[in-house]
């Protein structure tokens, strides 16, 4: 059975990738646009359960939503220390 991964940064988070190819489409097709955002999609074949995939994707969730809360705290962190100069 194939499976479906998309992956793509937080609505409130800036993304790179988008705005290189936004930068990249304005120069060299003229096109204004103002904003692109970018989503990985990644299809995966395995013999998986509907309840295998289900808890894979719970997992997956849960490791990206702690690197995002270790990023966060990160950037808080440097936030404040720059603050202090």
């Amino acid at each position: 059975m194939v499976h479906r991964l998309e992956i793509a940064t937080r609505p409130d988070l800036p993304d790179p990738r988008g705005a290189s190819i936004a930068a990249t489409v304005r120069a060299f097709l003229g096109v204004p646009v103002a904003r692109v955002r970018t989503r990985d999609v990644h299809r995966i074949e395995a013999d998986l359960s509907e309840d295998d995939a289900r808890r894979a994707e719970e997992d997956i969730q849960k490791l990206t939503d702690k690197r995002i809360a270790d990023i966060d705290h990160a950037l808080a962190d440097k936030e404040a220390d720059l603050l202090k100069i």
